[in-house]
């Protein structure tokens, strides 16, 4: 892969999260194009549970520290806690 496709892909989604915020908890902001360190990205549907979106460029997104290292593991955003079908921000 092309050393300048994740800072573009960055730098596109932060153009479009127009509130800075994580796209998987909705609560912590998420660091800018022109700090010196990006976040992390991972899957937004988990490919553990959808193996198929795995391969799809546009499943991958930024997420918040404390997301990465706590919150998300397998959870589906776009479900809640009753595997029912919830808004959810996603950026394409």
């Amino acid at each position: 892969m092309n050393k300048t496709v994740i800072p573009k892909h960055y730098k596109e989604f932060m153009k479009s999260n127009t509130e800075g915020i994580c796209p998987f908890c909705g609560i912590h902001t998420i660091k800018e194009n022109n700090h010196k360190y990006r976040e992390v990205y991972d899957h937004y549907i988990p490919k553990a549970i959808y193996p198929f979106v795995s391969l799809n460029f546009k499943n991958l997104a930024p997420m918040c520290q404390e997301c990465n290292s706590t919150y998300k593991g397998t959870k589906v955003p776009i479900e809640d806690d009753n595997k029912k079908r919830k808004l959810a921000f996603y950026p394409y």
